[in-house]
């Protein structure tokens, strides 16, 4: 196993529903609703509070120092990771 931290994974550690929460995001602001935006948010809520801890556990009983590392210098959704010394 290799724990990926190039590319789009360089600016956030979970990517993927990065890019799948801005799809839905496009899509609720395409047909212009406040409902389809709200559903967003709390698809954000619930992976951001289910999933993405239970993955960061997965990852870091897995990779150990390595992932410590990662997740000090890399954000888990977007902007700036603080990094710890």
């Amino acid at each position: 196993m290799v724990l990926v931290t190039e590319g789009p994974f360089r600016f956030s550690r979970n990517p993927v529903y990065l890019a799948l929460a801005g799809v839905l995001v496009a899509h609720a602001v395409l047909r212009r609703s406040i409902v389809a935006l709200a559903a967003v948010a709390g698809f954000i809520v619930v992976l951001d509070r289910t999933q993405v801890p239970a993955e960061e556990q997965a990852l870091s009983k897995t990779f150990k120092r390595e992932y410590d590392q990662y997740r000090a210098s890399t954000p888990r959704w977007i902007g700036r990771a603080v990094v710890r010394r």
